[in-house]
Protein backbone atom coordinates (compact mmCIF):
# COMPACT_ATOMS: atom_id res chain seq x y z
CA UNK A 1 0.00 0.00 0.00
CA UNK A 2 1.62 3.27 -0.72
CA UNK A 3 1.00 5.48 2.09
CA UNK A 4 2.45 8.89 0.55
CA UNK A 5 3.58 9.86 -2.73
CA UNK A 6 7.12 9.50 -3.68
CA UNK A 7 9.85 10.45 -6.59
CA UNK A 8 12.46 9.57 -8.00
CA UNK A 9 14.51 12.13 -5.85
CA UNK A 10 13.48 9.88 -3.00
CA UNK A 11 15.99 7.18 -3.56
CA UNK A 12 18.81 9.37 -3.41
CA UNK A 13 21.80 10.15 -5.79
CA UNK A 14 23.03 6.52 -5.01
CA UNK A 15 20.50 4.94 -6.84
CA UNK A 16 21.28 0.79 -7.76
CA UNK A 17 23.17 -0.08 -10.88
CA UNK A 18 20.86 -3.44 -10.94
CA UNK A 19 18.43 -4.40 -8.19
CA UNK A 20 17.90 -2.93 -4.50
CA UNK A 21 16.19 -4.72 -1.94
CA UNK A 22 14.92 -3.78 1.51
CA UNK A 23 14.91 -6.14 4.43
CA UNK A 24 13.38 -9.21 5.62
CA UNK A 25 11.40 -9.26 8.86
CA UNK A 26 14.01 -9.16 11.44
CA UNK A 27 15.16 -6.00 9.95
CA UNK A 28 19.45 -6.89 9.88
CA UNK A 29 19.57 -4.33 7.47
CA UNK A 30 20.57 -6.41 4.71
CA UNK A 31 19.02 -6.60 1.28
CA UNK A 32 17.20 -9.47 1.05
CA UNK A 33 13.07 -9.38 0.59
CA UNK A 34 12.12 -8.99 -2.88
CA UNK A 35 8.67 -8.10 -1.83
CA UNK A 36 9.36 -4.35 -3.28
CA UNK A 37 12.47 -3.44 -5.56
CA UNK A 38 13.95 -1.20 -7.28
CA UNK A 39 15.14 -2.03 -10.87
CA UNK A 40 17.51 -0.89 -13.05
CA UNK A 41 15.77 -1.86 -16.23
CA UNK A 42 18.67 -0.99 -19.06
CA UNK A 43 20.64 -3.53 -16.50
CA UNK A 44 17.98 -6.38 -16.27
CA UNK A 45 17.51 -6.09 -20.15
CA UNK A 46 21.16 -6.34 -20.76
CA UNK A 47 21.71 -9.44 -18.38
CA UNK A 48 18.22 -11.36 -19.03
CA UNK A 49 19.62 -13.50 -21.03
CA UNK A 50 21.99 -14.78 -18.84
CA UNK A 51 19.63 -14.90 -15.95
CA UNK A 52 17.35 -16.68 -18.31
CA UNK A 53 19.71 -19.40 -18.30
CA UNK A 54 20.96 -18.96 -14.88
CA UNK A 55 17.10 -19.85 -13.50
CA UNK A 56 16.76 -23.11 -16.09
CA UNK A 57 19.98 -24.40 -14.46
CA UNK A 58 18.14 -24.55 -11.26
CA UNK A 59 15.02 -26.21 -12.80
CA UNK A 60 15.75 -29.43 -10.83
CA UNK A 61 17.05 -28.32 -7.68
CA UNK A 62 16.05 -25.16 -6.28
CA UNK A 63 19.19 -24.13 -4.10
CA UNK A 64 20.88 -21.08 -4.41
CA UNK A 65 23.75 -19.25 -2.74
CA UNK A 66 21.29 -17.06 -1.07
CA UNK A 67 19.11 -18.47 1.88
CA UNK A 68 16.06 -16.88 0.22
CA UNK A 69 13.95 -19.95 -1.95
CA UNK A 70 12.66 -19.40 -5.37
CA UNK A 71 12.42 -16.08 -7.48
CA UNK A 72 14.01 -13.66 -4.50
CA UNK A 73 16.94 -16.21 -4.25
CA UNK A 74 17.24 -16.78 -7.93
CA UNK A 75 17.48 -12.35 -8.33
CA UNK A 76 19.74 -12.36 -4.85
CA UNK A 77 22.32 -14.27 -6.06
CA UNK A 78 22.29 -13.98 -9.66
CA UNK A 79 22.87 -10.30 -8.89
CA UNK A 80 24.56 -10.77 -5.98
CA UNK A 81 27.66 -7.59 -7.27
CA UNK A 82 24.80 -5.47 -8.03
CA UNK A 83 22.71 -5.11 -5.47
CA UNK A 84 22.01 -2.37 -2.54
CA UNK A 85 19.98 -2.19 0.15
CA UNK A 86 16.39 -0.08 -0.23
CA UNK A 87 15.08 1.79 2.66
CA UNK A 88 13.09 0.38 5.40
CA UNK A 89 10.29 3.64 3.94
CA UNK A 90 9.96 1.87 0.93
CA UNK A 91 9.31 -1.90 2.40
CA UNK A 92 7.54 -1.34 5.55
CA UNK A 93 6.11 -4.20 7.50
CA UNK A 94 2.81 -3.73 9.59
CA UNK A 95 3.95 -5.88 12.39
CA UNK A 96 7.62 -4.04 13.14
CA UNK A 97 7.78 -2.35 16.27
CA UNK A 98 7.95 1.77 15.12
CA UNK A 99 9.37 4.42 18.04
CA UNK A 100 5.61 6.25 16.92
CA UNK A 101 4.11 6.70 13.81
CA UNK A 102 3.98 10.29 13.83
CA UNK A 103 7.80 11.05 13.47
CA UNK A 104 7.99 8.25 10.59
CA UNK A 105 5.71 7.57 8.00
CA UNK A 106 6.78 5.63 5.52
CA UNK A 107 6.26 5.55 1.84
CA UNK A 108 4.88 1.65 1.31
CA UNK A 109 3.28 -0.36 3.56
CA UNK A 110 4.17 -4.52 2.67
CA UNK A 111 2.12 -6.75 4.19
CA UNK A 112 4.71 -9.26 4.36
CA UNK A 113 3.61 -12.94 5.30
CA UNK A 114 -0.40 -12.29 6.75
CA UNK A 115 -2.65 -10.60 4.57
CA UNK A 116 -5.42 -8.40 5.62
CA UNK A 117 -7.98 -11.24 5.31
CA UNK A 118 -5.35 -13.96 7.57
CA UNK A 119 -5.07 -10.75 10.39
CA UNK A 120 -8.97 -10.30 10.45
CA UNK A 121 -9.57 -14.24 10.38
CA UNK A 122 -6.78 -14.58 13.33
CA UNK A 123 -9.39 -12.03 15.51
CA UNK A 124 -12.55 -14.54 15.46
CA UNK A 125 -13.17 -16.97 18.27
CA UNK A 126 -11.91 -20.20 17.60
CA UNK A 127 -9.60 -19.75 14.36
CA UNK A 128 -5.99 -19.50 13.64
CA UNK A 129 -3.54 -18.45 11.20
CA UNK A 130 -1.87 -21.39 9.26
CA UNK A 131 1.55 -22.29 10.99
CA UNK A 132 3.32 -20.85 7.83
CA UNK A 133 2.15 -17.09 8.83
CA UNK A 134 1.28 -18.00 12.49
CA UNK A 135 4.50 -15.76 14.12
CA UNK A 136 3.17 -12.70 11.83
CA UNK A 137 -0.35 -13.05 12.57
CA UNK A 138 0.29 -13.05 16.32
CA UNK A 139 3.03 -10.09 16.61
CA UNK A 140 1.24 -7.77 13.63
CA UNK A 141 -1.79 -6.58 15.65
CA UNK A 142 0.65 -5.83 19.01
CA UNK A 143 2.30 -3.18 16.70
CA UNK A 144 1.14 0.49 15.63
CA UNK A 145 1.66 0.44 12.46
CA UNK A 146 -0.84 -2.48 11.91
CA UNK A 147 -4.04 -0.67 12.94
CA UNK A 148 -2.63 2.36 10.33
CA UNK A 149 -1.45 -0.46 7.67
CA UNK A 150 -5.52 -1.40 8.22
CA UNK A 151 -6.94 1.70 8.27
CA UNK A 152 -4.76 2.77 4.63
CA UNK A 153 -5.64 -0.73 3.05
CA UNK A 154 -9.66 -0.86 3.94
CA UNK A 155 -9.34 2.99 2.85
CA UNK A 156 -8.53 1.63 -0.40
CA UNK A 157 -10.17 -1.66 -1.20
CA UNK A 158 -13.56 -2.44 -2.39
CA UNK A 159 -14.64 -4.13 1.11
CA UNK A 160 -17.31 -6.04 -0.31
CA UNK A 161 -15.89 -8.28 -2.80
CA UNK A 162 -12.82 -8.37 -0.95
CA UNK A 163 -14.73 -9.75 1.72
CA UNK A 164 -16.66 -12.57 -0.17
CA UNK A 165 -13.64 -13.63 -2.17
CA UNK A 166 -11.43 -14.26 0.92
CA UNK A 167 -14.64 -15.44 3.05
CA UNK A 168 -17.30 -18.75 2.92
CA UNK A 169 -18.88 -18.19 5.81
CA UNK A 170 -22.13 -15.71 5.88
CA UNK A 171 -20.45 -15.12 9.47
CA UNK A 172 -17.19 -14.57 8.32
CA UNK A 173 -18.19 -11.95 5.81
CA UNK A 174 -20.24 -10.02 7.63
CA UNK A 175 -17.02 -9.60 10.52
CA UNK A 176 -14.92 -8.49 7.72
CA UNK A 177 -17.30 -6.10 5.92
CA UNK A 178 -18.25 -4.61 9.60
CA UNK A 179 -14.19 -4.55 10.53
CA UNK A 180 -12.65 -3.00 7.41
CA UNK A 181 -15.92 -0.27 7.19
CA UNK A 182 -14.99 0.49 10.79
CA UNK A 183 -11.48 0.73 9.92
CA UNK A 184 -11.97 3.22 6.79
CA UNK A 185 -14.22 5.41 8.92
CA UNK A 186 -11.02 7.33 9.98
CA UNK A 187 -7.59 6.69 12.00
CA UNK A 188 -9.36 7.83 15.66
CA UNK A 189 -10.06 3.78 15.48
CA UNK A 190 -6.37 3.53 15.87
CA UNK A 191 -5.83 5.43 18.96
CA UNK A 192 -7.09 1.84 20.62
CA UNK A 193 -6.58 -0.54 18.17
CA UNK A 194 -7.34 -3.17 20.81
CA UNK A 195 -10.33 -1.69 22.79
CA UNK A 196 -11.92 -1.45 19.44
CA UNK A 197 -10.77 -5.19 18.36
CA UNK A 198 -12.34 -6.87 21.51
CA UNK A 199 -15.50 -4.52 21.40
CA UNK A 200 -16.35 -6.12 17.94
CA UNK A 201 -15.35 -9.22 18.86
CA UNK A 202 -17.28 -8.89 21.94
CA UNK A 203 -20.28 -7.78 20.01
CA UNK A 204 -20.38 -11.16 18.09
CA UNK A 205 -19.88 -13.23 20.78
CA UNK A 206 -22.84 -11.94 22.48
CA UNK A 207 -24.69 -12.66 19.15
CA UNK A 208 -24.05 -16.22 19.43
CA UNK A 209 -24.40 -16.65 22.91
CA UNK A 210 -27.64 -15.16 22.55
CA UNK A 211 -28.44 -17.91 19.33
CA UNK A 212 -27.00 -21.06 21.76
CA UNK A 213 -29.71 -19.53 24.43
CA UNK A 214 -32.69 -19.59 22.33
CA UNK A 215 -31.60 -22.82 21.13
CA UNK A 216 -31.03 -24.26 24.50
CA UNK A 217 -34.42 -22.81 25.71
CA UNK A 218 -35.71 -24.53 22.63
CA UNK A 219 -34.64 -27.98 23.64
CA UNK A 220 -35.26 -27.64 27.23
CA UNK A 221 -38.97 -27.14 26.28
CA UNK A 222 -38.95 -29.78 23.92
CA UNK A 223 -37.55 -32.00 26.73
CA UNK A 224 -40.27 -30.70 29.25
CA UNK A 225 -43.00 -31.83 26.88
CA UNK A 226 -41.39 -34.99 25.91
CA UNK A 227 -41.30 -35.50 29.84
CA UNK A 228 -44.97 -34.65 30.50
CA UNK A 229 -45.71 -37.28 27.75
CA UNK A 230 -43.66 -40.14 28.46
CA UNK A 231 -42.59 -39.13 31.97
CA UNK A 232 -43.15 -42.42 33.82
CA UNK A 233 -41.92 -44.44 31.12
CA UNK A 234 -38.62 -42.66 31.03
CA UNK A 235 -38.36 -42.95 34.78
CA UNK A 236 -38.79 -46.60 34.95
CA UNK A 237 -35.91 -46.89 31.41
CA UNK A 238 -33.66 -44.86 33.52
CA UNK A 239 -34.15 -47.10 36.86
CA UNK A 240 -33.48 -49.97 34.90
CA UNK A 241 -30.02 -48.99 33.54
CA UNK A 242 -29.16 -47.60 36.41
CA UNK A 243 -29.61 -51.20 38.06
CA UNK A 244 -27.81 -53.28 35.26
CA UNK A 245 -25.03 -51.71 35.40
CA UNK A 246 -24.90 -51.31 39.06
CA UNK A 247 -25.51 -55.56 39.09
CA UNK A 248 -22.89 -55.88 36.18
CA UNK A 249 -20.43 -53.91 37.92
CA UNK A 250 -21.01 -56.05 41.14
CA UNK A 251 -20.69 -58.94 39.21
CA UNK A 252 -17.25 -57.72 37.40
CA UNK A 253 -16.03 -57.22 40.88
CA UNK A 254 -16.96 -60.48 42.67
CA UNK A 255 -15.52 -62.47 39.46
CA UNK A 256 -13.04 -64.96 40.51
CA UNK A 257 -11.31 -64.42 36.97
CA UNK A 258 -7.90 -62.67 37.61
CA UNK A 259 -8.67 -60.12 34.89
CA UNK A 260 -11.65 -59.09 36.41
CA UNK A 261 -10.20 -58.75 39.56
CA UNK A 262 -7.49 -56.34 38.61
CA UNK A 263 -9.44 -54.08 36.39
CA UNK A 264 -12.92 -54.25 37.05
CA UNK A 265 -12.84 -50.26 37.21
CA UNK A 266 -12.44 -50.17 33.70
CA UNK A 267 -15.21 -49.55 31.27
CA UNK A 268 -13.86 -51.66 28.83
CA UNK A 269 -13.75 -54.66 31.30
CA UNK A 270 -17.27 -54.24 31.64
CA UNK A 271 -17.67 -54.05 27.94
CA UNK A 272 -15.67 -57.27 27.48
CA UNK A 273 -17.60 -59.00 30.54
CA UNK A 274 -21.00 -57.95 29.35
CA UNK A 275 -21.53 -61.03 27.09
CA UNK A 276 -20.26 -63.37 29.99
CA UNK A 277 -22.50 -61.72 32.61
CA UNK A 278 -25.78 -60.85 30.60
CA UNK A 279 -27.34 -63.89 30.21
CA UNK A 280 -27.14 -64.89 34.35
CA UNK A 281 -27.94 -61.81 34.94
CA UNK A 282 -31.36 -62.37 32.97
CA UNK A 283 -31.50 -65.92 34.59
CA UNK A 284 -31.41 -64.67 37.70
CA UNK A 285 -34.12 -61.50 37.02
CA UNK A 286 -36.78 -64.19 35.87
CA UNK A 287 -35.96 -66.42 38.98
CA UNK A 288 -37.07 -63.93 41.05
CA UNK A 289 -40.12 -62.24 39.17
CA UNK A 290 -41.22 -66.28 39.85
Amino acid sequence: IITKPFTSNDFGLDITNGIAMSTERNRDGKPNNAGVMVMNIPKLRETFSDFKAFILEHVSIAEFDSVSPSDQGAYLDFYRLNLDFLSEDFNYKPYWMPDSWQSRVPFIMHFHGAKPHNYILSMMPGVECANSIKRFCESGPRSPYHCHSMHEFSSVVDINRYCKANFKEAKQVAFCEKYLSKMADGETNCLNSVSFTYALLREIVMRECAMIKREIQRTGRMIKRQTRRHGKTMFLLLIGIICFVVALVRRAYTSKLPVAQRCYRGWHVIKIRMLHFLPSFFHISRQKSR
